[in-house]
């Protein structure tokens, strides 16, 4: 959810004031807003199984605001693995 919410930031959908509050939100709540231990190779390979991967296309679930989520597959990786980097420490 944290990373949704950083992707919906850096494509314009959501606002960082946004952002930052369902960040807060999600912590008072004891949910993560990190991930440690994962391999970002695994990650990339799990992805290609998930339900929203049709014909090779990733889509994913983004925020146009605090519970308006939406699919879309107008996110480019570079994109989405920058912000995934952000908020992953990897396994080594």
């Amino acid at each position: 959810m944290a990373c949704a919410s950083a992707l919906s930031v850096e494509m314009k959908r959501l606002t960082a004031r946004e952002h930052e509050r369902l960040m807060h939100l999600l912590e008072e709540a004891g949910l993560p807003v990190r991930a440690s231990g994962i391999c970002l190779d695994e990650l990339k390979g799990a992805l290609r199984h998930d339900k929203k991967f049709i014909h090779g296309a990733m889509r994913l679930v983004l925020l146009r605001g605090i519970g308006r989520a939406f699919v879309s597959e107008a996110v480019p990786a570079e994109l989405l693995w920058r912000v995934i980097r952000r908020h992953v420490t990897e396994s080594r």
